[in-house]
């Protein structure tokens, strides 16, 4: 099983979910934190998904205690809102990027095995051409491993004017996707895969 993020939400809702299911409750999780409260209708915009895939995800979800239902919509409960603390996401036009804290032990991992991490992540999201790039920050210092100086130098900077800065010991990544939570989501499941099997757990 999955360690953070993953674990945390099959845990809330008492369960083993599938990976298109778990990454699709990250996924409504996250635009609900970055929405505020949003209804079914606009929730199936962002996610690209269906009407009655929304409700079944809400009521798992409000069933967990993640989601409370209101008036307007659907918001994260306080509890909710602490499952997804050691996630961040940004965006830049065109683009969606995430941070993820996983550790420094992690971190210092992804920058040897990067490509295994984005291997996990294509597998999540099922969309390769979706991800531009995936970093690392062990120390405090973000790299990106396997690109030439330049481009690096570029595509660095542009994800951390996208995130506001990048945390010792995260992985990070950019989308060439507007605000796409489902890439984000994948990018998180991905990155607990990966902790998993760093740690052992």
């Amino acid at each position: 099983m999955a360690a953070g993020v993953s674990r945390a939400v099959e845990e809330a809702v008492g369960r083993r979910l599938s990976k298109d299911r778990l990454v699709d409750l990250v996924a409504l999780l996250l635009a609900l934190r970055e929405e505020g409260v949003a209804g079914r209708p606009r929730l199936q915009r962002l996610l690209g998904i269906g009407e009655r895939r929304v409700r079944n995800l809400l009521s798992l979800l409000r069933a967990a205690g993640l989601v409370e239902s209101t008036r307007a919509g659907a918001r994260l409960t306080r509890l909710g809102e602490e499952l997804l603390s050691a996630a961040r996401l940004g965006g830049s036009g065109e683009r969606s990027c995430c941070l993820y804290l996983v550790g420094e032990r992690v971190a210092e991992e992804a920058v040897r095995r990067i490509v295994a991490l984005r291997d996990l992540v294509a597998l999540s999201l099922g969309e390769p051409s979706a991800i531009l790039v995936l970093g690392s920050s062990p120390r405090g210092e973000p790299v990106l491993p396997g690109l030439p100086a330049g481009l690096a130098e570029e595509l660095l900077g542009e994800a951390v004017r996208c995130l506001g800065g990048v945390e010792p010991g995260s992985v990070f990544a950019v989308f060439a996707r507007p605000r796409c939570y489902r890439c984000c989501a994948a990018f998180i499941h991905a990155s607990d895969a990966f902790s998993s099997s760093i740690l052992g757990m």
